[in-house]
């Protein structure tokens, strides 16, 4: 067979009348042209595996430049060299091509995710959360590495970026990665955890900001302000003392006349918990407009049948609300330093209520259980009263304390008819 040096003008050669011509190239011995009679031009490797000789086709010359055809043709007979056959190479580069898909840190951690059982994440009431955990800050830096480069290093400087705008969520996602790895551990798809031994960035306080009355007038005007879906919400939270997730995520069918009944899976210790509606919490979700066949009692219209969120948003809203009614009522010009409150969270609303119920005469093992905390100790074994009616009786003393501070309505009694949308 003639060897040359392959070129374009050799590629371009006139077919020949019948069968077909061969050329072998001199820059890469083994690597050879082929032009046949009906004018197909592709590129071969002629070479000895294992004292056999064969020929496999790289391509044809409209989908491998010359260029391409030598870069895999080395690669062929590098293998060869080594008594790889170029099929089995292939296959070889498969598997270890799926392997490698399989330990990205991505695939471990939607592994961990869907895993039910103990040590999973499958079952977690926080896996929503989670999941946009990695997405936001995890996935984008290592979604693609297998989990076993991943070093010490890397989990600090992912940690400390994190740090510098948002250090209490680097807590949270150092968490949620030393879980993962810590999971890995287990299902020997690791040896050792980078996270081991990284202390969290931030230090974190217990919270003990209460509202002092005050400034429950001032939230509650901007709550009036902010209206519908929001407003309602955050009086809520504030009325009922339950958590932002549980109020926000309130459907129609929970609603029994003038009882709020929290099935277990929206609650934070799985337990179902009757929260009765005081009379201004009734009448707050009387005024709530009703959208046809939408479950839920607080939507947005660009989200549909789903809970409300953006909640970072909308509180630095009503913080600008409450310091432009500040500015405006001492004749200032607005500054958010001057005349915002004091660094509060919603959270604060639930904490508030526990606080003062007990300076309304109200016992604290009740106020715990309007919070839906369950009293321990022997009498959380035996004691199996409801409580209904002295929770009913906190929250109504709550909601005329707030009345006498907000004005909202006058004084009714502890018995309100509730009255269903239609």
């Amino acid at each position: 067979m003639p060897t040359k040096k392959l070129t374009v003008t050799v590629i371009k050669r006139k077919r020949p009348d019948t069968g077909y011509d061969e050329y072998f190239d001199t820059i890469t011995p083994g690597l050879g042209l082929r032009i046949t009679s009906k004018g197909r031009r592709s590129y071969f490797v002629q070479a000895r595996a294992n004292k056999k000789q064969f020929k496999y086709k790289l391509g044809n010359t409209d989908q491998l430049t010359l260029a391409a055809a030598r870069e895999k043709a080395r690669e062929v007979l590098s293998n060869a060299a080594e008594g790889i056959l170029p099929k089995v190479a292939q296959h070889r580069a498969q598997l270890e091509a799926e392997r490698a898909q399989k330990h990205t840190f991505r695939s471990v951690a939607e592994s961990y995710l869907e895993d039910q059982g103990k040590g999973g994440g499958a079952n977690l009431r926080s896996k929503g959360q989670i999941k946009a955990r990695l997405e936001n800050d995890v996935f984008p830096e290592w979604g693609a590495l297998p989990i076993t480069d991943i070093t010490k290093a890397d989990v600090r400087e992912l940690v400390k970026g994190i740090a510098r705008r948002r250090p209490v969520a680097a807590n949270r996602t150092l968490a949620v990665v030393r879980r993962i790895f810590n999971w890995a551990c287990k299902k020997d798809r690791l040896d050792t955890s980078p996270a081991f031994g990284i202390d969290p960035p931030a230090v974190e306080k217990s919270r003990d900001r209460v509202l002092t009355d005050d400034e429950i007038i001032c939230l509650w005007s901007a709550f009036d302000t902010i209206g519908y879906p929001y407003g309602p919400v955050f009086k809520l939270l504030l009325l009922t003392g339950q958590r932002r997730n549980e109020v926000a995520g309130m459907v129609w069918s929970e609603i029994e006349e003038d009882l709020w009944i929290l099935p277990k899976e929206r609650t934070k210790n799985q337990q179902s918990n009757v929260v009765p509606f005081s009379s201004l919490a009734l009448e707050i979700v009387n005024d709530l407009p009703r959208v046809e066949k939408f479950k839920h009692l607080f939507t947005t219209g660009w989200v549909g049948d789903k809970p409300v969120h953006g909640w970072g948003d909308t509180k630095h809203k009503i913080d600008k609300i409450v310091a432009q009614n500040a500015a405006d009522a001492a004749g200032e010009k607005l500054d958010m330093e001057t005349h915002a409150l004091p660094h509060w969270t919603f959270h604060d609303l639930r904490r508030t209520l526990r606080t003062d119920l007990p300076k309304l005469g109200i016992t604290p093992d009740n106020a715990e259980r309007v919070l839906g905390h369950k009293i321990g100790g022997v009498r959380g074994v035996y004691d199996r009263h409801a409580y209904d009616e002295e929770k009913r009786h906190a929250l109504e003393r709550w909601a005329q304390h707030i009345r006498s501070l907000t004005g909202e309505g006058l004084p009714t009694s502890n018995v309100v008819e509730m009255h269903r949308k239609s």
